[in-house]
């Protein structure tokens, strides 16, 4: 009996044994998968620093890691693509240069946590936002991705760009304002949509010596085109103004040898004090003005010696030679549309050398028409 119990005795030490062993087996697993997890994070630091020191090997240093978080890179190139600043409130982010290598560049909506706002040099009390003056000037990129952010194109910003054959903006742009010689001699982009922006105004000599330019596309909100804006876009074929659109300066289409055709809009001032807004343009076989306008009258919005249409709506009152400085060997057509208008500003019948008049047959005033006795009139043939 004795035996027996001694037996059973040493059985329940063993058992008892074992069981102790087996919880300090799981305990010791239960330590090691917290070891891991810390070691987890540990080693994401380490991926993030091996993350980081790739980034500053293809982008350049970055201050911190928790710098770098907060650049928004995924929408954009890293910070230190770029020589940047804050602005004077510590709302927004100048950016002054880039100086990434990258031939595709997207500008971050946001660096250091601050949306990408504005450029150096703009007047405080105009409280523009905007890319740098010069920012790209004279790189060899060729995509560029313009953020929502961004509120104006500084000057010369992206100007000798020879390489750039892609400008996107955001569909939701802020864009208001593209400032002179922002892109001038740009010379294989072939298209620029800035319909999905707000801007207001495009500076003089922006798009000058642009000559594989073919198409462009403006805002609705377009007030202003200055001097020179367009100069030499020797492949633009076409430009369809907005109804905003009040003021084109001197020469901003001058030299667009390929322009075909253009519609002028109800408000646009038609003088130019400098050189013509359309001057040498070859190509252009037609001008027509929209519905709405009640009088043509200027100076100096067309300059040309070649053969040329202008159509005239019903709604014009008033007409004035003025504005189309056509060359003797031209031969130039008008239509108009509605009624015999009153001629105003005729002290030089010869302004336009000799032009064929066409009337609407169904339309009055023709019979004491001013210039009946002057130039050949006739009726629109009817179809």
């Amino acid at each position: 009996m004795k035996k027996i119990f001694a037996l059973f005795l040493l059985c329940s030490i063993l058992l008892l044994s074992l069981i102790a062993c087996e919880n300090n087996a799981n305990g010791n697993n239960e330590n090691e998968t917290i070891k891991n997890g810390n070691d987890t994070n540990g080693d994401s630091g380490d991926v993030g620093s091996t993350e980081k020191e790739d980034n500053d090997n293809t982008q350049g240093d970055v201050d911190s890691t928790e710098k770098e978080d907060n650049n928004d890179t995924s929408s954009g190139n890293s910070n230190s693509d770029f020589e940047y600043q804050t602005n004077s409130s510590q709302t927004g982010i100048l950016i002054n240069k880039y100086i990434g290598s990258s031939e595709h560049v997207v500008i971050p909506s946001h660096i250091d946590g601050l949306p990408v706002l504005s450029l150096k040099g703009v007047p405080h009390n105009q409280q523009s936002t905007a890319i740098a003056e010069g920012t790209f000037e004279g790189k060899a990129v060729k995509t560029v991705v313009i953020p929502e952010t961004v509120t104006v194109i500084g000057y010369k910003c992206f100007k000798d760009c020879r390489e750039l054959k892609s400008l996107t903006i955001a569909s939701n742009s802020s864009l208001t304002d593209i400032r002179g010689r922002s892109f001038e001699n740009c010379t294989k982009i072939e298209e620029i949509d800035l319909s999905s922006t707000q801007v207001k105004a495009i500076g003089s000599s922006a798009f000058r010596g642009c000559a594989n330019l073919k198409s462009i596309s403006f805002s609705n909100t377009l007030e202003k085109i200055q001097e020179k804006a367009f100069y030499e876009c020797s492949s633009l074929l076409e430009v369809n103004f907005p109804e905003s659109l009040t003021d084109v300066k001197g020469g901003a289409f001058a030299y667009c040898t390929s322009l075909k055709k253009i519609e002028i809009p109800t408000k646009l001032n038609l003088t130019s004090l400098d050189e013509s807004i359309f001057h040498n343009v070859p190509a252009l076989k037609q001008i027509t003005f929209k519905e709405g306008r009640e009088e043509i009258t200027g100076y100096a919005l067309l300059q040309t010696d070649e053969s040329v249409e202008i159509v005239v709506p019903r709604s014009v009152k008033r007409f004035s030679p003025l504005p189309f400085l056509i060359n003797p060997s031209a031969h130039i057509t008008i239509t108009f549309l509605g009624d015999a208008p009153e001629i105003v500003e005729n002290n030089n019948p010869n302004w336009f050398g000799n032009p064929i008049v066409y009337y609407n047959p169904n339309t009055t005033g023709w019979e004491t028409f001013v210039w009946k006795d002057k130039y050949e009139i006739k009726p629109l043939p009817q179809d």
